[in-house]
């Protein structure tokens, strides 16, 4: 393996702190320590213990930082599916060991690494664009059975006539046709009355009969015509009420009623909001 190999680089390389001073114990005690750390990184490695390998290296760096040591780092980073993390070591060792002799092969795992990431980065890119396009589809269903669903129910509210509608308005057309009649009868009665061979010095009796019936039919035609074009009139707005039952706000109702007096008689039309 590469790293047994650049362990003979670690022991150079950690030879240079065992320069005499008043701390040469302290720093040889510590390349000690490092060196076993660093062996022990090697076994947990080749036993798979990525995670536990990684943390023994990096403990190992931080009492000698020496570039066989990063190279491991960036080995556990690789098998541990950290790619990133590893290019960042890749580098940290080409610049500890410019001269290194697996430099070229390290520039080609950082080249590899680089054309995974950005290939998983562009994966990752479409995948949550097609997500986004997955979420606005949803969204836009949604409001579609949303809309759909609003206007079958503002169909079966509104739209329709009811029956008291269609009441009113044929007991408007019928009052009304009544006061027609009695509007046709009062000019008979008129016409009989104006006959010039009608003489109503000879025939008193005849013309008071002809006058009554007359006025009755004009009485009637008086109140029915007036009361039958309200009746009707009633009907329409109830009908445009019906048909527009949608856009009218909750809360507003239409009605009719008998409106009876001493000298009036009519349907009042009632509405309240």
């Amino acid at each position: 393996m590469l790293a047994r190999a650049l362990a003979l680089i670690l022991v150079a390389v950690l030879i240079q702190f065992a320069a005499p001073s008043p701390a040469a114990a302290q720093t040889r005690g510590q390349i000690r320590r490092a060196r076993a750390l660093f062996d022990r990184g090697l076994r947990q490695y080749d036993r798979h213990r990525y995670e536990a390998a990684l943390r023994t290296f990096t403990r190992a760096y931080q009492l000698a930082p020496a570039a066989p040591v990063v190279y491991n780092i960036a080995q556990c980073h690789v098998a541990l599916g950290r790619e990133d993390r590893a290019v960042e070591s890749y580098r940290l060792f080409l610049q500890l060991a410019p001269d290194a002799p697996n430099r070229a092969e390290v520039e080609r795992k950082i080249r590899q690494l680089e054309r995974h990431i950005a290939a998983e980065r562009h994966r990752e890119q479409q995948r949550v664009a097609a997500e986004v396009r997955r979420e606005q589809r949803e969204i836009v269903d949604s409001e579609t059975l949303e809309q759909a669903r609003e206007d079958e129910e503002e169909a079966g509210r509104g739209g329709h006539v009811r029956l008291v509608t269609w009441i009113t308005l044929g007991t408007g057309i019928l009052v009304t046709g009544a006061g027609v009649l009695f509007h046709l009868d009062a000019v008979a009665q008129q016409d009989e009355l104006d006959d010039p061979q009608l003489d109503c010095r000879r025939a008193i009796g005849r013309c008071r009969d002809i006058v009554e019936s007359g006025d009755r039919s004009a009485m009637l035609r008086t109140v029915l015509l007036p009361l039958g074009g309200a009746v009707i009139v009633t009907g329409v707005v109830m009908m445009i009420a019906n048909l527009g039952t949608e856009d009218r706000p909750d809360g507003i109702a239409f009605g009719i009623g008998p409106l009876l007096g001493p000298d009036v008689a009519a349907l009042e039309v009632r509405g309240s909001w």
